[in-house]
């Protein structure tokens, strides 16, 4: 996995050898020529190795997130998880041959698809998929239109996982409502958590999904119960974003494309952040 890590950081950064010139081992020709992006991803590789263990839990980096965007906090996530970062940037590399797969075929097939790709990627993906449907003067009328449909159909999760959630969140022992089936390992016998909620989420979104409900005093609630592993997945997708964005700096653009993407995400998190407090 390591060799494997090394390869696609030279895949990325490591640039042609100048005409005229014999490139020797690609290690050694990546350390001459592009000395400070060695120094960037080397210590990813060799810091979130198999033998040193996550310093920066889950729960951590959201309290660190809740006071706002931080690019050394989300590389650090991500460097010490490398195999996880490595999982999120073949996922992203297969979304977009499949994309490119049929690009040039008609056009309401490649909306679809690339909708039904942001989608499968998870939350990030679909934030950067609603945030391109605002805007045809990038991307052709016809994948703007069908990326709109982003703001209202998700892919739910499965009903099951989510009760579960539900179940441990509240500390729960019991059934989660009288119409529900029991979770396995429930206590039969105790009150259940609602006198009422929907089998089915009522909306589906980036983030989470909602489900209608009812107390025992007869009070209609909202249930929103948030996808796993959500905020894991932003970090490790947010970690391979400015990895590639790092590698492309100078070569592509003329812009600060680090700070776009911070500007971007800054907002992104507090969205998110704002959705998860009003969820509790």
């Amino acid at each position: 996995m390591l060799a494997l890590a090394h390869s696609l950081t030279l895949g990325l950064v490591s640039p042609p050898a100048p005409d005229g010139v014999r490139s020797h081992t690609p290690s050694m020709s990546l350390a001459i020529r592009n000395r400070f992006q060695l120094q960037t991803y080397l210590p990813f590789v060799l810091e979130g190795s198999m033998f040193s263990q996550p310093r920066l839990t889950e729960k951590e980096a959201l309290n660190e997130l809740r006071k706002g965007y931080n690019r050394e906090l989300v590389s650090d996530f991500g460097m010490q998880r490398p195999f996880q970062v490595g999982g999120r940037f073949l996922a992203m590399a297969q979304a977009c041959l499949a994309v490119l797969s049929v690009w040039d075929e008609a056009q309401q097939t490649r909306g679809a698809v690339l909708r039904k790709e942001l989608s499968k990627l998870g939350p990030c993906a679909v934030k950067a998929g609603q945030t391109l449907s605002q805007r045809p003067d990038l991307i052709p009328a016809d994948i703007c239109e069908e990326l709109k449909l982003l703001q209202t159909e998700n892919e739910p999760f499965d009903n099951l996982v989510a009760q579960r959630v539900i179940s441990e969140e509240f500390g729960h022992t019991g059934p989660i409502a009288p119409n529900l089936p029991p979770l396995n390992g429930v206590s039969i016998g105790a009150k259940p958590l609602f006198a009422h909620l929907s089998a089915d989420p009522i909306a589906s979104a980036s983030l989470g999904q909602v489900y209608r409900g009812a107390t025992h005093e007869g009070v209609e609630v909202a249930v929103k119960v948030q996808r796993p592993d959500a905020l894991r997945q932003c970090l490790l997708d947010g970690c391979v974003v400015i990895a590639v964005l790092s590698a492309l700096q100078g070569k592509w653009g003329a812009g600060d494309l680090l700070e776009i993407f911070d500007t971007i995400a800054h907002g992104v998190v507090q969205v998110q952040m704002s959705c998860l407090s009003r969820g509790r």
